[in-house]
């Protein structure tokens, strides 16, 4: 019995301290937090030269081209930051929008138009995994940075 008073007053003194504080959440929808710098939301890709880099440095194999058209499918993407990481452009950003749900599955895919120039798919199975089970992107970023200067004096 003593037990059951003793918790009682101490979960009343725990209401009583939290009732004059400020709220820790917001009153989602109608207020929204502005996300830190680095946060890594919806993917935007302007200015695309289809080389192919985001599409081997995909972990989870999200990114397509498919003619011109360049689609990351947000229900595969993990939001890692290697497409913007590798991309030699800098073609792909990740935006600080972070409300992606949608109530259909295949309002998930995102498609944006790419640039110019042939997709790399010949060389997209060139992977080294190493120990770690880490993907050793080196030789295709570099294969990839020097295609991209290719295109440019064209």
């Amino acid at each position: 019995m003593l037990k059951v008073i003793k918790y009682t007053l101490l979960s009343m003194f725990t209401v009583f301290k939290h009732l004059f504080k400020k709220p820790v959440t917001l009153e989602y929808p109608e207020k929204r937090i502005t996300p830190p710098e680095q946060f890594r939301g919806k993917p935007v890709v302007e200015g695309c030269i289809k080389c192919g880099t985001c599409i081997k440095v995909c972990p989870s194999g999200a990114i397509k081209i498919e003619g011109d058209e360049f689609k990351i499918d947000l229900n595969k993407c993990i939001f890692c930051g290697n497409c913007q990481y590798y991309c030699p452009k800098k073609a792909i950003k990740l935006s600080g929008e972070y409300e992606l749900a949608k109530e259909d599955i295949n309002d998930l895919e995102l498609t944006y138009s790419a640039g110019g120039g042939k997709c790399n798919t010949e060389s997209l199975n060139d992977y080294e995994f190493g120990a770690g089970g880490g993907v050793n992107v080196t030789s295709s970023v570099e294969q990839t940075t020097r295609l991209a200067q290719e295109g440019e004096g064209e």
